[in-house]
């Protein structure tokens, strides 16, 4: 997690890693792109949680980095801190004879 990015460092880092330029954020986001050049510029006004959650919907990063820069910056962040508990839990299910699976919830 990046700690308190700005929204201009953040909309750069969107666009420099999914190589996407302000028209394609814009049209991810909603938004126009004179908001966008907003945001590179740091202009008043940041990004609306519309528009981060729009963004969001089409990209790996989280709406609330996008929005605000703190949280999880990536949506698989979140999933992270759960995996070594799973495992754990797996390890401990012992199955003796051929048995149908039908769901684990986690």
């Amino acid at each position: 997690m990046n700690m308190h990015k700005s929204l201009p460092e953040r909309i750069r880092q969107v666009m420099a890693e999914l190589d996407i330029n302000q028209v394609e954020v814009a049209r991810r986001a909603r938004v126009t792109r004179g908001r966008v050049n907003q945001w590179l510029n740091g202009k008043p006004g940041g990004m609306s949680a519309d528009a981060a959650f729009n963004l969001a919907d089409s990209t790996p990063y989280e709406a609330r980095w996008l929005a605000t820069g703190t949280g999880p910056e990536r949506k698989i962040d979140t999933m992270n801190h759960r995996t070594p508990d799973l495992i754990r839990y797996l390890s401990l299910i012992h199955i003796s004879e051929p048995t149908r699976l039908l769901s684990i919830s986690y």
